[in-house]
């Protein structure tokens, strides 16, 4: 029953003989409160109107209260003369509310990075391609002071510059040749005086448990962990490209260094292996089963979901192809160890092996392992003439994957890929090589696109989205976003190259601990 805010106010203010002679229960008001109702209804129809109204007029997000319309958002970009690019609706209120002040220091290192972070929701480490490209130093080139670095003016001190072992560690110098007597790498800084003592030099990462501050140690040493936003080292110019992958030593380049996505399991979490049995139609949201579902009776159904294995019982009846017995949305999927003995129905899912059904209907979904449809049906016409054969579209499935009934869907054939996708994979760093190795269920970044895959499956969604189990999450959509709006904010001739970094979804090392031995890239 709707209790109004206003009513209860007004029946709160009358005197207290009048609450008193009303006939209301713990449970519902009385006669004079009902009454009070009716009037409050009114009211508060009126109030959450001018709410929402005086919400509607600010763009940002505010830390408590409503916030302005979705649908508001590019009518306020447009009279800021601002370009949307962010998937996101927070992105979105972001690039509005900050249209006026990213455009006054357009062009600048910090409006870059606070745009980068803005608009894919996430945290970036910048690095200019110029401090990374080695340069030759000549003879009487004046060097730049420690302090004008934003380091500490203890290196420009003359005795201290007097010992040759430290004068090669001051960051102005052009070195290039690695010096193996100490490494570099980022170092956490504590809270107080530490951080205000290195004011200059100290940066922040956002981790889910809270901030972390750092710096940069040694400058002129051997990198701790190459490739990562820890590498300062200098190299020769790379003319290729920009990518993820190589053309990021230039003196017209932008590294932006991002985390790698967890997806539905969350770094420093444990999860624990369990098995469920489903005697029953089952419905589960936001669930992270690492281990077996076995369904013996009814329909289970996925929303969101994490499962490591599917399979249904011996016993179980076919139903045929007319009523589903297993549903999945936005779900990550393991493999099934048998037969689904009916109709599948999946939209925005990834299955990570193979996969065997009776009968399917998928869209936007990605199958890595084989596909196997062994129900015998050509095409099946429901009550209403609608055709309900076997379908998928807008997919990636393995090559020459057969599915019985699909000829009657000849559109789905152009919108489908076999391109293969590329996950994200785990990097170990074992008696002096490296190696990768898939990352398994239950580890952070499973099942989450790598860079590296075709766009066909990046940008191959219905909608534009990439397809699999993090479509709603938009991790693609967010990268191009990126990448896009820099256009805007870039110097003339500056090209961004957005670079997965397994470091950032880390803490930087203290001064007590050593380098890692393993990671995931």
């Amino acid at each position: 029953m709707f209790h109004p805010k206003i009513g209860d106010q007004l029946f709160q203010l009358l005197p207290e003989v009048y609450r008193t002679r009303d006939n209301s229960t713990e449970d519902a008001p009385g006669d004079l409160g009902r009454y009070l109702d009716a009037c409050g209804e009114l009211l508060d129809s009126i109030y959450y109107t001018l709410d929402q109204r005086l919400a509607d007029s600010f763009p940002d997000v505010p830390e408590k209260g409503l916030t302005c319309q979705t649908w508001l958002l590019p009518y306020m970009a447009q009279l800021l003369d601002a370009r949307l690019t962010s998937p996101d609706a927070d992105g979105k209120r972001t690039e509005v509310a900050n249209a006026i002040l990213w455009r006054q220091s357009k062009g600048t290192f910090p409006c870059i990075e606070k745009v980068a972070e803005a608009v894919g929701r996430l945290d970036i480490e910048p690095q200019e391609g110029w401090k990374r490209v080695a340069t030759t130093a000549r003879i009487g080139m004046p060097l730049l002071r420690s302090e004008a670095l934003g380091i500490p003016e203890d290196f420009d001190n003359p005795s201290y510059m007097a010992h040759p072992n430290f004068a090669s560690r001051h960051p102005g110098l052009p070195s290039v040749t690695i010096d193996f007597r100490r490494p570099s790498h980022a170092i956490q800084v504590g809270e107080g005086k530490e951080i205000a003592n290195r004011e200059a030099v100290t940066k922040e990462t956002k981790l889910k448990v809270k901030d972390i501050f750092w710096y940069q140690c040694h400058t002129h040493v051997y990198p701790c962990y190459p490739g990562t936003y820890e590498d300062v080292s200098r190299r020769t110019v790379d003319v290729r490209t920009p990518s993820w992958k190589h053309g990021h030593y230039h003196p017209k380049r932008l590294l932006l260094y991002e985390p790698i996505p967890a997806g539905f399991f969350e770094f420093g979490e444990i999860y624990p292996a369990k098995n469920m049995v489903i005697t029953e139609s089952t419905t589960l949201e936001n669930a992270v089963i690492k281990g077996k579902i076995t369904v013996k009776n009814g329909t289970l159904t996925l929303k969101r979901c994490a499962v490591r294995e599917i399979e249904y019982s011996s016993n179980w009846q076919n139903k045929g192809a007319k009523e589903p017995i297993f549903i999945a949305e936005d779900s990550l999927i393991g493999s099934t160890t048998a037969n689904i003995p009916g109709l599948v129905l999946m939209e925005y899912c990834t299955v990570l092996d193979n996969f065997d059904c009776n009968y399917i209907r998928a869209s936007d979904c990605i199958f890595k392992g084989e596909l196997n449809v062994s129900g015998k049906i050509l095409a099946i016409i429901d009550e209403k003439g609608i055709n309900r054969s076997n379908c998928v579209r807008f997919s990636r499935i393995p090559q020459d994957t057969f599915i019985p009934g699909m000829d009657v869907h000849p559109e789905s054939f152009d919108t489908n890929t076999h391109e293969p996708p590329m996950f994200y994979k785990t990097m170990e760093f074992e008696n002096n090589a490296t190696s990768y190795h898939p990352i398994a269920f239950g580890d952070p970044g499973c099942g989450v696109l790598h860079p590296s895959t075709p766009d066909s499956i990046r940008f191959g969604a219905e909608d534009g989205g990439e397809m699999g189990a993090y479509h709603y999450k938009q991790y693609c959509l967010r990268e191009a976003a990126i990448l896009d709006k820099l256009k805007d904010f870039l110097p003339v001739g500056i090209e961004a190259a957005l670079i997965p970094d397994h470091r950032l979804n880390e803490k930087p090392l203290s001064c007590e601990d050593k380098p890692g031995t393993e990671s995931t890239e």
